[in-house]
């Protein structure tokens, strides 16, 4: 166990001491278009239209992170057809480009 415990510091400590490679592939990359692929296009649960969505439950869906209220409503959710689902965060007020 010792022996074990011993390697994965050695691997955190290598991991620390090398950092991130920098490299030229994202030099062009938006940090405003990132991060607004992160944020919630809705304020309410695209399947429970009267709640607040919890940032933290989203999917990802045609390019947009859609938030939902609990984990159960995204099951409902994937078990709707893509003609189902395009209506619903309009519905719940969200903001799509």
């Amino acid at each position: 166990m010792r022996k074990i415990l011993s390697i994965l510091a050695l691997g955190a400590s290598l991991a620390f001491a090398t950092g991130c490679q920098s490299t030229d592939k994202h030099e062009n990359v938006d940090p405003a278009a990132v991060e607004n692929l992160a944020a919630p296009v809705n304020p309410n649960c695209p399947m429970m239209v009267d709640h607040e969505v919890d940032p933290e439950v989203t999917v990802d869906w045609n390019g947009h992170t859609v938030a939902f209220c609990c984990e159960g409503c995204i099951d409902d959710w994937n078990d709707m057809t893509e003609e189902q689902q395009q209506g619903r965060p309009i519905a719940a007020g969200a903001k799509l480009d």
